[in-house]
């Protein structure tokens, strides 16, 4: 796994700074043995990147400013490195209202300081420019920030090599162990005599990292044991975390659900891609608790097209006991990997009801561009798009070629459903050419308009929708 893909994947939430929610919003692991915490995959070329998202609780920061900040009054924005939390110096900061816009640089502390942003009566458009960092663009902003903004470096994050053995598997079983990390979790599958290897992202205050371990046979798929543990962590590494499987196996419930695509939608699959991991070949997980500490209880066993309507059937197993957590804090997730770079994770309250019908969130379409193939670029052309109304907010991304760097994130509100990126400073490096334009919508129960409140509210609890992304649109120029 290179550090730069998990930079990439590790961004694919819809904020640079904290947002005190961990679902759809995160992490990313490599593309031949891990599986991140959505459960989703994305390709270009012969490069897969796996994604999770699951949780953007990166530690990313977030923008500091009084909360006497607008009509007038001084406003201080703090930037920090993403991860490390060190103050940030020679930041562009470009503010931008109907009445013009301010520019300012950040000092050694990582402050940059404006006269009269009136968050309230003309919400700013705020972007952050860093040379060697991805950029970052709030719109709309319709209050103080709590906290300071976190600008990830390119180079990625650091990672720790863990290995270890799942033991007590029975003869053609094979294991998939869960590693919580700083953005969620990693899958990695077992190989022979039940071993393992991954690297993963953890945080310098960690002393132990936990986990689980899922034995499924390789044939069906059918799952057949559960473990959980903990180990000791040191960041420096290396990590032995070994699992063993009980002797005797909890029982496993099972129920068979459709999962019905969105109607007119031309980017998922009209058939599973076959696997020797059963989480691609049945898109479907049952978990238990809270970020980043959850437990993974289930997976999908078997999948199996369906043509009228389009979408899948799909058998999932789980721990019948739930590993003793309490079925109000169960939910099932459903994640579909689509052609080439998009993918929906979907979550359902509870365990799958036998018989049960899920309808896949609708995505966001983008109107410009109209197609994937249509030339984008970004000093002439405005984004437009649609948004379905489960969404929460929006985010668009910029990803260099190689899908291997997220070069700009902004965050949009649900009512906003165009942008033009603002002309980065002429003393900075021009964007590679071509790059990938992507979309981004997430949903809670009950979430507040502004984006800006949801980060912000400790107190919001409300349940996780899903996300859908969209990454297809591979002629974006500057």
């Amino acid at each position: 796994m290179t550090a730069a893909r998990i930079a990439v994947l590790g961004l694919l939430a819809g904020a640079g700074f904290s947002c005190g929610d961990d679902a759809g919003q995160g992490p990313a692991d490599d593309a031949t043995t891990t599986r991140d915490d959505a459960g989703a995959e994305v390709e270009a070329d012969a490069d897969a990147i796996e994604a999770d998202a699951d949780a953007i609780e990166a530690e990313d920061g977030t923008a500091e400013i009084p909360d006497d900040g607008g009509g007038g009054t001084t406003v201080v924005l703090n930037v920090k490195t993403a991860g490390t939390e060190d103050n940030l110096s020679d930041v562009t900061v470009v503010v931008e209202t109907s009445s013009g816009t301010m520019t300012g640089t950040t000092d050694v502390d990582g402050n940059a300081s404006f006269d009269g942003i009136d968050f309230a009566g003309d919400p700013p458009t705020i972007t952050f420019f860093r040379t060697g960092y991805s950029f970052e663009t709030y719109v709309g902003v319709d209050r103080p920030f709590d906290g300071s903004i976190g600008l990830t470096p390119l180079e990625g994050y650091t990672t720790t090599r863990v290995a270890g053995t799942v033991s007590g598997l029975a003869p053609g079983q094979d294991a998939m162990v869960s590693i919580n990390t700083a953005f969620g979790s990693q899958w990695v599958i077992t190989t022979a005599g039940g071993a393992y290897i991954a690297d993963i992202v953890g945080a310098s205050d960690w002393t132990e990292i936990g986990g689980q371990a899922l034995a499924f046979d390789r044939t069906s798929g059918a799952m057949g044991n559960w473990a959980e543990g903990t180990a000791p962590f040191n960041i420096t590494g290396p990590v032995t975390f070994d699992l063993a499987l009980p002797a005797v196996p909890t029982p496993v419930s099972r129920a068979t659900v459709s999962f019905e695509f969105p109607p007119g939608f031309d980017a998922y699959p009209a058939v599973p891609t076959p696997s020797r991991d059963p989480y691609w070949r049945g898109h479907a997980e049952v978990r238990s608790g809270e970020f980043p500490a959850y437990e993974r209880l289930g997976l999908a066993e078997a999948v199996a097209a369906t043509t009228t309507p389009a979408g899948f059937e799909i058998t999932v197993g789980w721990l019948g006991d739930l590993g003793g957590a309490a079925p109000a804090d169960v939910i099932t997730i459903y994640s579909i990997p689509g052609v080439r770079l998009v993918d929906i994770e979907q979550h359902e309250a509870g365990v799958p009801s036998d018989g049960a019908t899920i309808a896949a969130l609708e995505p966001p379409v983008f109107s410009t561009p109209a197609s994937p193939t249509t030339r984008f670029r970004l000093s002439t052309d405005t984004a437009e798009w649609t948004v379905p109304d489960w969404s929460s907010y929006t985010v668009l991304w910029l990803y260099d070629g190689r899908l291997e760097n997220l070069l700009w994130r902004v965050t949009v509100p649900k009512a906003v459903t165009s942008f033009r990126f603002p002309l980065p400073p002429e003393t900075f490096p021009p964007l590679p050419s071509p790059m990938y334009l992507g979309i981004l919508v997430l949903g809670w129960e009950g979430a507040p308009a502004s984006p800006y409140e949801l980060f912000q509210d400790d107190t919001f609890d409300g349940r996780f929708i899903g996300r859908v992304y969209d990454i297809r649109y591979g002629l974006a120029r500057p």
